[in-house]
């Protein structure tokens, strides 16, 4: 799967590296003695320290030439991957199975295919040791001195150009949002990686304060991301360079991220749904006409594009919430 051999030079400045690869490797430890590892590591949230490392690593990997940073950033992406597929069908599963109106079989197709995406990790998992040998390299090897100014200038350059070019992917999309994966999944992906940065990069991006009142604040601040302790970012002492982030406006970026991931979640779910019955025959209702549930299913599709789009549009056009962002 993976052929790593150059060796760097030690890292002594990413303790939060360390905490990460330690978090992973003891669920990989712990897992080796469960019958079914994969799904406990699924169950025990192996996705988070996962995330995180994937962050890193893809950061690592725009903003520098080595060869084995997109490699790295490969690894620990095509784990995080298996896990989410894993996420994707259980969670239909447990949405689906106790109503009346889905039909075993299409539980049975899920659960095949969650199933099939178990063994497949299952026998990674073991056939490569649980990965010691690579998390080992990993450790042993040096990603960047996150203690210097110039790599954290060209980390903060990259996390601005992303922003910007995810706003170049909106305006792309301004008529509207035309399928949940290519457009309001990905929306959010990117998304999603501006806020891991925040949380991965172990106190180098802050949150500053400010006492401006943006007419935004009602609608995009609420109690979810006052209370979430992922938006309570670490402060790492002693460094000459911060990535200074908008408290504010960082807030209402996870309040997108949260509910795009909601309206994602609503309309992948009504696609598997329908992709369940043409793959196993089964019928919507006893008793419904099957034109007459299709065409629900495509107004309630319609209106959850249309909710993403206004959400996403609002954030961009409307408020200019990123550039806030940018200008802490």
């Amino acid at each position: 799967m993976f052929t790593i051999q150059k060796k760097f030079m030690k890292n002594k400045n990413a303790e939060f590296i360390e905490v990460y690869l330690n978090e992973l490797e003891t669920l990989f430890k712990k897992s080796k003695n469960e019958q079914n590892p994969a799904y406990w590591l699924y169950t025990n949230n192996v996705r988070t320290p996962l995330f995180m490392l994937e962050s890193i690593t893809r950061i690592f990997a725009k903003t520098t030439n080595d060869p084995f940073a997109k490699t790295w950033n490969k690894f620990f992406k095509k784990l995080e991957d298996a896990i989410g597929e894993i996420d994707y069908y259980d969670a239909l599963i447990k949405e689906f199975k106790p109503k009346r109106s889905v039909k075993k079989e299409q539980i049975d197709y899920f659960t095949k295919k969650r199933d099939k995406t178990l063994t497949k990790l299952n026998e990674k998992l073991i056939n490569r040791n649980f990965y010691t040998s690579f998390l080992l390299q990993f450790r042993e090897g040096n990603i960047m001195n996150f203690s210097d100014k110039t790599v954290l200038k060209n980390i903060h350059d990259q996390i601005k150009t992303e922003i910007l070019l995810t706003e170049e992917f909106f305006i792309d999309h301004i008529n509207g949002f035309k399928d949940f994966e290519e457009g309001v999944h990905t929306m959010r992906r990117k998304l999603r990686w501006i806020s891991i940065y925040g949380i991965s990069l172990g106190g180098i991006v802050i949150l500053k304060k400010n006492r401006k009142n943006y007419e935004w604040e009602k609608e995009f601040i609420t109690k979810t991301e006052l209370n979430s302790k992922y938006n309570k970012l670490p402060v790492k002492k002693g460094l000459n360079y911060y990535i200074p982030f908008n408290e504010k406006a960082f807030l209402a970026l996870s309040h997108v991220i949260d509910q795009l991931g909601i309206i994602k979640d609503k309309g992948l779910s009504i696609e598997a749904l329908a992709k369940s019955r043409e793959k196993t025959g089964a019928a919507i209702k006893p008793n419904k006409p099957v034109n007459t549930s299709i065409a629900g299913e495509l107004k309630i599709k319609e209106a959850l594009l249309k909710q993403a789009h206004e959400l996403v549009y609002k954030f961009f056009i409307t408020y200019k919430i990123h550039n806030e962002l940018l200008k802490a």
